[in-house]
């Protein structure tokens, strides 16, 4: 395996853990969201650029990590 398919792993699972060491699901839960949802709603009323630019660093970043890797 090349060092930086490995370095993307270890980099992976570190954020993995460190996502659930510091119980940050809790956070990233459905009910946690609807009840952020009109702060989370004036948040991007004020500032439009900033949330557009987070989502589409979210999606490029999912849609990045999801591809698949042809093997030979």
């Amino acid at each position: 395996m090349k060092t930086s398919k490995i370095v993307l792993l270890v980099f992976i699972a570190v954020l993995v853990a460190v996502f659930f060491a510091f119980d940050l699901q809790h956070y990233l839960s459905l009910e946690s969201l609807k009840s952020q949802q009109t702060a989370i709603a004036g948040y991007r009323q004020s500032h439009p650029l900033l949330a557009v630019a987070l989502y589409a660093a979210l999606y490029i970043a999912v849609t990045g990590l999801s591809l698949q890797v042809r093997r030979y």
